[in-house]
């Protein structure tokens, strides 16, 4: 779940007094990012189909992506003219708050991640299997960061 998607899918969940709009508000950041998926896949060349006519599973895999791309784009506009026609608002997100101590805390960590990621990619100069584990030490350690950041914001800073 990308970030977009993360605060439109949480968007006054507790206080929605509309659960239309509280629906809308919710699948549109979902619809949106399973577009961008499907795009993503697309252009990554890794979908390999002649025809879409063949039967063969990269031909099925780029039919399902298109679909998902013209389907779920074209949901959106409704949903976007359903919110419009009932004079509701387009967007209703959520504003999070993160505490001061929090944000020093997730700040500590960035710092620690940039100098284990400068260490990694020092050592790639003199190895070869470096570079490969640079990107892997880049990926856990903004995983740990994501996931202090979560957790400082949704259980609180006593956490850290």
């Amino acid at each position: 779940m990308n970030c977009h998607m993360m605060a439109g899918m949480t968007s006054s969940v507790s206080g929605a007094t509309d659960a239309i709009a509280l629906f809308i508000h919710q699948m549109i950041p979902h619809h949106q990012n399973a577009v961008n998926m499907a795009k993503a896949l697309l252009k990554t060349g890794e979908v390999k189909c002649n025809s879409l006519t063949d039967e063969d599973p990269d031909c099925e895999m780029e039919i399902i992506l298109r679909e998902i791309i013209s389907g779920q784009n074209a949901q959106i506009q409704v949903m976007r003219g359903i919110l419009e026609a009932k004079s509701m608002p387009q967007t209703n997100d959520c504003t999070v708050t993160v505490s001061e101590s929090a944000a020093q805390e997730l700040k500590a960590v960035s710092m620690t991640q940039s100098n284990v990621i400068a260490a990694a990619t020092s050592a790639s100069e003199t190895s070869e299997s470096a570079p490969t584990n640079a990107a892997a030490v880049s990926s856990h350690s903004l995983a740990a960061v994501v996931l202090i950041a979560f957790a400082a914001i949704f259980i609180g800073p006593e956490i850290l």
